[in-house]
């Protein structure tokens, strides 16, 4: 209990400065160029903090019920906006009605972070293009979310670093920010769930993250 007011303590001494920031920003007369810039700093640094207070958070915060997975992916899908990327191809193979047990939060914010994770180092080196493809299978007793990218990927030797706490892969360091915790925020849901997390290289190139989970 200690914990939990502690984190949301938190959560709003950090949070609501950046709240306020943006609301000025997007009031002040400023050219637009320069508006979205730092209103996208803002987010950045929220979503930093967001993921900090994500994996300092040892309870899940919702009880265990019925998820519909297909469902999930596909809200979440929505939430990340994919479809604001201009250069994204998007390709998706979700079985219909997948049902397993679990935190449904914890479930959304597992996917939501594959996908960010997607989405940030997902484009093609040569031409550009953010091109990701996700699925959902299933077989007797387990689930199966699996989100690969184009991106320049992560070589074999160093994949393993990707879950570790505040670790990214060479590619991911060069032009990116973010707090490492993305991929360990996955690994942490899907093992309070009994499942795992497996990344390996994408053919010719990129990353495949799977995250199993037991029906």
């Amino acid at each position: 209990a200690d914990r939990a007011v502690l984190l949301a303590g938190i959560s709003h001494d950090l949070r609501t400065p950046l709240s306020r920031l943006r609301l000025e920003l997007e009031m002040a007369q400023l050219p637009e160029e320069t508006r979205a810039a730092a209103v996208g700093d803002i987010e950045q640094m929220d979503a930093i903090v967001r993921q900090f207070l994500d994996y300092a958070r040892k309870v899940p915060q919702a009880p265990v019920s019925e998820v519909d997975l297909s469902a999930a992916i596909t809200a979440a899908l929505q939430r990340v906006r994919l479809d604001a990327e201009p250069s994204a191809e998007v390709e998706a193979d979700i079985a219909p009605a997948v049902r397993i047990r679990g935190h449904a939060t914890e479930i959304d914010r597992a996917l939501d972070n594959l996908l960010t994770n997607a989405m940030r180092y997902g484009r093609d080196p040569d031409s550009g293009k953010l091109q990701i493809h996700v699925s959902l299978q299933t077989d007797a007793d387990r689930a199966s979310v699996c989100i690969s990218d184009r991106g320049p990927g992560v070589p074999t030797h160093d994949i393993s670093r990707l879950l570790r706490p505040f670790e990214r892969g060479d590619s991911a360091r060069s032009g990116h920010t973010g707090a490492g915790l993305g991929l360990p925020i996955v690994e942490r849901v899907a093992r309070m769930h009994g499942g795992d997390l497996r990344l390996c290289e994408n053919v010719p190139h990129g990353l495949r993250a799977e995250m199993r989970l037991p029906r």
